[in-house]
């Protein structure tokens, strides 16, 4: 039977996160059987080369960088992600006409990347760890052996420690969920108790971060023309408090009829009191909460509960998760029984409850 760490693997905080909050079955076929997936999405390769332009810009200190600037440094890391990371011959899924998506993101990138380096706290802050590897051991009595990677962990002038995860994707959750994401506390844990390595060396930080964020890089896109929107207390849904403070600051309240006048649209309702002008950002970027230890304790126990359960081969299917995911013809071939290497791996069903071909 193949359980996951019975060789010596490492868990990671994306497999503790797929396996809790998205599918056990999809978190079986990536990380434990190692399935490859038929296709890469663009969101991907493009959340990757954001990934590696940020960096680059800590490192090489490209705050006065121009648009120029900033458009070539994200093409050269789109074609890296494209043709040079770790799984580039999984192809990429583009749309039928795939020059023009690629200059959607390039352009798209070039404005995230042009309201990064103008923001004051990404300029003034002290980067201790970036893109750093990291290993933890977790567990009471069993140890479970955690390695992965955090985007950043910065310090400002204040002495405030702040660990961020950026994020090129659209939705963004809200408090109620960061302060319960797996993966800040695996990251928030690795802080606290792993050891990073930096410079050829493992360092210890010691101490849990005074702050997680979830920095959200398509807040930096700015508005076309100047667009009236509803008050956010009038809204349904529920946002960061970072987008709360964000939006009672910048947005621009008026009379109805002065929103009218000024966006030339006479057909507003009287929920659209406010507007943001063009130029204007759609969001605040940080979305900062704050994490307790004793929060961390808890969720650590059940970080530890998750990977025993993986270790004793419990892989639930979560059907919500279907739609979309790359792995629905393999789950059909696991679950159906019409594929004997799953037969084979898996001892918790005899052989003749398959019906194999």
């Amino acid at each position: 039977m193949n359980r996951f760490g019975s060789n010596g693997e490492a868990f990671h905080a994306s497999i503790i996160s797929s396996y809790v909050s998205y599918c056990g079955l999809a978190t079986k076929f990536q990380y434990i059987h190692g399935e490859v997936p038929s296709f890469r999405n663009v969101r991907m390769i493009n959340g990757t080369a954001l990934h590696t332009a940020l960096e680059l810009i800590h490192e090489r200190k490209l705050w006065d960088a121009t648009d120029i600037d900033l458009q070539k440094l994200f093409i050269d890391c789109l074609r890296i992600a494209e043709f040079e990371h770790d799984d580039h011959e999984v192809p990429v899924f583009w749309n039928e006409d795939k020059d023009a998506q690629k200059s959607v993101l390039i352009n798209d990138a070039t404005i995230m990347l042009r309201n990064y380096v103008r923001k004051t706290e990404n300029r003034n802050c002290k980067i201790i760890l970036s893109e750093a590897p990291f290993e933890l051991s977790i567990g009471d009595g069993t140890q479970y052996r955690f390695e992965g990677r955090i985007d950043q962990l910065r310090e400002y002038p204040d002495g405030t420690l702040e660990l961020l995860d950026f994020k090129s994707g659209v939705r963004v959750p809200n408090n109620d969920e960061m302060r319960r994401m797996y993966q800040f506390a695996i990251y928030a844990l690795a802080v606290r108790e792993g050891k990073f390595q930096k410079d050829g060396e493992m360092i210890n930080i010691g101490r849990l971060p005074d702050q997680l964020t979830w920095y959200q890089l398509k807040d930096h896109m700015e508005y076309l023309k100047p667009t009236p929107v509803a008050p956010i207390e009038e809204r349904n849904g529920k946002y960061t408090d970072s987008y709360f403070k964000w939006f009672n600051k910048q947005a621009i309240t008026h009379s109805l009829d002065e929103i009218k006048k000024i966006t030339g649209n006479n057909r507003l309702r009287a929920l659209n009191k406010v507007y943001f002008n063009t130029g204007h950002e759609k969001g605040p970027g940080r979305h900062i909460t704050k994490i307790t230890d004793h929060r961390i304790n808890v969720m650590r126990k059940s970080i530890i509960w998750a990977c025993a359960a993986m270790r004793m081969n419990i892989y639930m299917p979560n059907p919500s998760a279907c739609t979309g995911c790359r792995f629905v013809d393999t789950c059909d071939m696991y679950l159906d029984g019409t594929d004997k290497e799953f037969v084979e791996a898996d001892s918790f069903l005899p052989a003749e409850a398959y019906q194999l071909n």
